[in-house]
């Protein structure tokens, strides 16, 4: 391998696109090569805009905010917040925040989903609002199936955070994910009482452009 090196460095001197080697350059086929110098590391180019470190925030003061803000709705069970390796998740679970077969947060919780809005609002996240649900079927008036009442959920909380609490649109996605990622049991009322919610997840670095 080394002879092939070689020979191809001094191809391209030939050729003009490499400088004539110096003393301490390779050599040609059949003769010893000498040790190679090691190289510095090249610095990548400078670019526009923020650094890696700035697309992915530290989250754990912000997590820390927010079970104070929520301490009450925590003890209920109405609120969870747990950390992935996308971010943060806030969890707001159907039987606190939403009625039965409803896309529309409940009057009761809204001074709780106002408080975290307000705090979510003085960073700048990038968030995505997931719907989900138990795997009862659901055909009603205005929802045909679960994917329609998780996705109305998800847009529903994305309305309310651009119109109320004045967040950027192009910070804010929604997803409806029907009955297909649940985090408990669906065969016991508490299992599928945690897989009936919408989840606020705050992600470390912007999503990717598809």
């Amino acid at each position: 391998m080394g002879k092939l090196s070689a020979a191809i460095q001094v191809a391209f001197v030939q050729l003009g696109a490499f400088p004539p080697p110096s003393a301490g350059g390779p050599v040609v086929a059949g003769h010893p090569r000498p040790q190679l110098q090691p190289q510095p590391t090249r610095e990548a180019p400078a670019t526009a805009g923020p650094s890696p470190a700035s697309d992915q925030p530290d989250l754990t003061p912000l997590r820390k905010e927010l079970e104070k803000a929520l301490a009450n709705e925590i003890a209920r069970n109405e609120v969870s917040i747990r950390t992935v390796p996308e971010g943060l998740v806030i969890s707001l679970r159907g039987v606190g925040f939403f009625g039965s077969g409803s896309a529309d947060i409940q009057p009761k919780s809204q001074a709780a989903f106002d408080r975290m809005a307000s705090l979510l609002g003085q960073g700048k996240y990038h968030i995505r609002i997931e719907g989900h649900t138990d795997d009862k079927p659901i055909h009603t008036a205005h929802f045909d199936s679960n994917w329609e009442l998780s996705t109305a959920r998800a847009t529903q909380i994305v309305r309310q955070l651009i119109t109320q609490h004045q967040f950027p649109p192009e910070a804010l996605s929604a997803a409806g994910y029907g009955e297909y990622h649940p985090i408990a049991s669906n065969e016991t009322e508490e299992g599928r009482s945690m897989n009936r919610r919408v989840d606020v997840v705050i992600l470390g670095k912007p999503p990717a452009i598809r």
